[in-house]
């Protein structure tokens, strides 16, 4: 049987009274336009489906769950997902091409045919290969109802279509990131910033009843070694709290953009001096070296003087508070000369104190990162001080590392490019 179809158009006539007496009916064949217009509806729905870049469309059979038809981005998904040739592809089960839970997505299929119902987005993570990318996918099962040969509300067929939501996902996962951090960010301060406030409490009432008593008779020195000692407890919190502000303000600036340098030819030994100097103010009954080698040849670097002594009483900071039964900490300062590009300043801060876990190494220069486990006394500090280092040292166009192994201590290592590198070593 051929299906042919027809516009009817019917006329009246009428008489000399202008009484209706007949009627003219005019067919015209318009199969050959009614297929002409079919045939450009599915070119341009073809055009749309060959060049949805976003989007993956196949149609399975809801009985066999066999794939009937797929669009070119669904294919090269399932050519590259699962191996499969081209050829292959067309006439595979549901199960075999899935990129989910073969059970639970056929678990999905038969449901979405059983009720009739389109299925919720599913969010699914495909991975080409080993080594290629992950990309996310909301994907939808769509229920098709078969009108034809008299059966009614019987689904026929189901739509797979899967739109990729990769950035947005990682957008998504950013701010989660983010949104975390805050809240740890602000835990943090307001646990750290209130460790030191509670001594410095504490200091300021004895030093009012020390200052209000009045001296008993031959024990002034005494009581003056007492309001010394005090004084230097509360000076000490104070420094920390002042460390803490720091901190923040530097990541702010670092957040915003705002973080500057000012830029100077600046000695890496005299800074490295300065730092020790005031390393034994904090800590004076720890040993602390300064290894210079090469001492006629100055380490000159651009840079900003305060910013990199800020780096190098970070390290000797943490190496004082965190390798506490260290014999000593060294401070050493070299220049590194490479086959392939001009000579470095070096400089090595290394403790011989309990190290750093192999499993946080790659992590030491995170935010808010602190090394935690029961054999170390509490750690004070926000966790910014080497993630604020590190990008010191990376906006003066250096590197900082650190090697360590549990029981054999840490080395922080900073290289710097120096200033006429290659003029000074001649």
């Amino acid at each position: 049987m051929i299906e042919n179809y027809f516009v009817y158009t019917i006329v009246p006539t009428h008489d000399r009274e202008k009484k209706v007496n007949g009627l003219v009916v005019y067919s015209e064949d318009v199969t050959g336009l009614r297929a002409r217009e079919t045939a450009e509806r599915l070119e341009h729905l073809k055009i749309m489906v060959e060049n949805a870049e976003q989007t993956a469309l196949g149609l399975y059979d809801a009985e066999t769950m066999e794939l009937l038809q797929a669009s070119p981005r669904y294919m090269d998904k399932l050519e590259r997902g699962h191996g499969y040739a081209p050829d292959q592809i067309i006439g595979r089960k549901w199960r075999e091409l899935t990129f989910s839970d073969p059970d639970q997505a056929v678990e999905m299929f038969n449901s979405v045919v059983e009720t009739g119902v389109a299925s919720k987005p599913v969010e699914i993570r495909v991975k080409m290969g080993d080594a290629g990318p992950e990309t996310v996918w909301n994907r939808t099962l769509t229920p098709i109802r078969f009108t034809g040969n008299n059966v009614k509300d019987k689904v026929s067929f189901i739509l797979f279509s899967a739109v990729e939501i990769t950035e947005q996902a990682r957008v998504r996962e950013r701010l989660e990131q983010l949104d975390f951090l805050k809240d740890q960010f602000f835990s943090l301060a307001s646990h750290e910033l209130r460790t030191p406030l509670v001594p410095l409490m504490g200091y300021s009432e004895a030093l009012t009843r020390l200052v209000s008593k009045p001296p008993d008779a031959g024990k002034e020195l005494e009581r003056n070694q007492r309001i010394l000692h005090m004084v230097g407890k509360f000076r000490g919190q104070l420094k920390h709290l002042e460390r803490l502000t720091d901190d923040l303000l530097d990541m702010s600036r670092l957040q915003s953009g705002k973080f500057s340098l000012q830029s100077q030819s600046v000695d890496l030994t005299r800074v490295a001096e300065m730092a020790i100097e005031e390393a034994r103010m904090i800590a004076p009954e720890r040993t602390i070296r300064l290894e210079a080698r090469k001492k006629d040849q100055p380490l000159i670097v651009r840079g900003d003087e305060g910013r990199l002594l800020q780096v190098i009483n970070n390290l000797l900071n943490n190496a004082i508070v965190h390798a506490p039964q260290s014999d000593r900490i060294d401070l050493r300062l070299s220049r590194t000369n490479s086959d392939s590009g001009p000579p470095q300043a070096q400089v090595e801060v290394r403790d011989y104190g309990p190290g750093i876990p192999p499993e946080n190494l790659k992590t030491v220069f995170n935010r808010f990162y602190q090394i935690s486990d029961e054999e170390r006394r509490p750690r004070s500090g926000l966790g910014l001080g080497l993630f604020i280092s590190k990008s010191i040292i990376e906006q003066h166009g250096g590197e900082i590392t650190v090697q360590s192994s549990p029981g054999a201590g840490s080395a922080f290592i900073i290289t710097l490019p120096l200033i006429d590198a290659g003029k000074e070593n001649k």
